[in-house]
């Protein structure tokens, strides 16, 4: 039973880091073009943690996206940083003691939702239809180097193409080169994928950009401040498929909402001070 829970927790950790790639995809498509003339940036670097009631992933509302950001992610070193000289830098790292003890890290998942039925929840998520809808159209190729072991060429293609980097796995290492080279072949994740990776590995998914903030005119005439990711965030003549909206809280403090409804996904970040 515990196997059957390891694998499909696991798969919708997977969808969910797969989705946060997604939405900053979907914010970096251009990288030509000037500098328009209305770009801008925070006065001083500032950074933002995730919001977890304004955030939902597809069929996984806040309940269950609390639940693997506490077992699963180092809250203090997953965030957005946005400095002022124009840059950016995202990260979402794991826990120092994720993959030490296996059987713990269930024991605190039941802890904190004692009745939360992840088998119910999990039952459609599958990798075949991650790889073939998401993966493989934004990748191509990757498919091929993940069923051939290769992991650093498919990561490869995704730091060339977006900017995108995962580290804290030797990918030389014969053992994490069969894991994959099986994921690859079959599309599933095997019962014993927490075990078989190492018991000290921190994993961090990271990206690093440009951004700019503009004022921009909504389809009911108010004004919204926006948040341009990538170097099209500079071209006066392009326009994303989706930006950040920067708003204020009732206690004054800044923070970032996302939304791509055909994702069915809402992302939500709250300034840290």
């Amino acid at each position: 039973m515990k196997k059957a829970v390891i694998k499909k927790f696991t798969a919708a950790v997977l969808l969910i880091v797969l989705v946060a790639c997604c939405a900053f995809a979907l914010c970096a498509c251009d990288k030509d073009g000037g500098e328009s003339p209305n770009t801008t940036y925070f006065e001083n670097d500032v950074r933002f943690g995730l919001n977890v009631s304004n955030t939902q992933v597809m069929n996984f509302g806040n309940p269950y996206i609390m639940m693997v950001r506490n077992a699963f992610f180092d809250n203090a070193n997953t965030y957005a940083e946005f400095k002022a000289d124009g840059t950016m830098h995202c990260q979402i790292q794991t826990k120092a003691e994720l993959f030490s003890d296996v059987n713990k890290l269930l024991d605190s998942i039941k802890t904190i939702a004692p009745d939360f039925d992840v088998e119910q929840i999990l039952a459609s998520v599958e990798l075949s239809g991650m790889f073939n809808d998401y993966v493989e159209p934004m990748f191509p190729g990757f498919t091929e180097y993940f069923k051939a072991g290769d992991v650093r060429s498919a990561l490869g293609l995704i730091k060339r193409s977006l900017g995108f980097d995962i580290t804290g796995l030797d990918t030389e290492d014969p053992e994490i080169k069969a894991l994959f080279k099986e994921i690859g072949r079959t599309l599933a994740l095997p019962e014993d994928l927490l075990e078989r990776i190492p018991a000290d590995a921190v994993l961090t998914l990271s990206f690093d950009s440009t951004y700019c903030v503009k004022e921009l005119i909504g389809h009911d005439g108010e004004k919204h401040t926006g948040i341009y990711v990538s170097a099209i965030a500079q071209n006066g003549n392009t326009q994303p498929y989706c930006v950040f909206t920067l708003t204020q809280n009732e206690k004054g403090g800044r923070e970032l909402f996302f939304r791509a409804e055909f994702m069915m996904t809402q992302i939500g970040l709250t300034e840290r001070v």
